[in-house]
């Protein structure tokens, strides 16, 4: 059996092409645009059969998914760092052990998750709509930052904002839920992308 020209001559221009990991780190997501354009421009010379067109597609899936799990490890990074920074503004403002407040505490709990979702759902919305899910990761850090605004804003407000189990259990928590929300709605877009192993 003949190898097929346009595969060989495929598999020549990528390998004169190819990155080593060390560059593809070093050079990052702009040598992968370049690599994915590329292979976008081979379809205008290629021949009309199935095997080479479903061989490209191939190719620019496994990039895209490659760069959308490199993206979530900053993603993840970024939330949680802004539970760390929330768990610090519960403790620093939290000067002293007064009870827990459950009736101002659900309320305080509500805002906050909403603050986080309302936008989260938004932008989750505006992923789908411009078919960008595998970058759905990036929902956890932003649930998580607007609730966090949320809880700053909440300090100055809240009349138990000065008890540290409230804050921690409330403030806190609902941040973390926020950001758990974030995280499972992400993953799932990212899954039904096909972008996670």
């Amino acid at each position: 059996m003949k190898p097929d020209p346009f595969l060989e001559h495929m598999l020549a221009d990528g390998q004169a092409r190819a990155l080593t990991e060390e560059d593809a780190a070093k050079e990052g997501v702009r040598d992968a645009h370049a690599l994915r354009q590329a292979l976008a421009d081979l379809p205008r010379h290629a021949p009309s059969d199935n095997a080479s067109a479903q061989v490209m597609h191939a190719i620019l899936a496994d990039l895209d998914t490659e760069h959308a799990k490199a993206s979530a490890i900053p993603a993840w990074i970024a939330s949680g760092l802004l539970i760390l920074v929330s768990l610090a503004a519960s403790i620093v403002a939290g000067r002293t052990s007064s009870p827990l407040g459950v009736a101002q505490g659900t309320h305080c709990l509500t805002e906050i998750v909403l603050s986080g979702a309302v936008p989260y759902m938004a932008i989750a919305l505006g992923l789908r709509l411009l078919r960008a899910q595998q970058y759905g990761a990036w929902l956890a850090p932003i649930a998580t930052g607007f609730a966090l605004c949320a809880q700053l804003v909440l300090h100055f407000r809240c009349p138990d904002s000065h008890g540290m189990m409230h804050l921690l259990a409330f403030h806190t928590g609902a941040v973390l839920i926020a950001a758990a929300l974030g995280a499972s709605g992400g993953l799932r877009m990212m899954r039904l992308s096909g972008s996670t192993a």
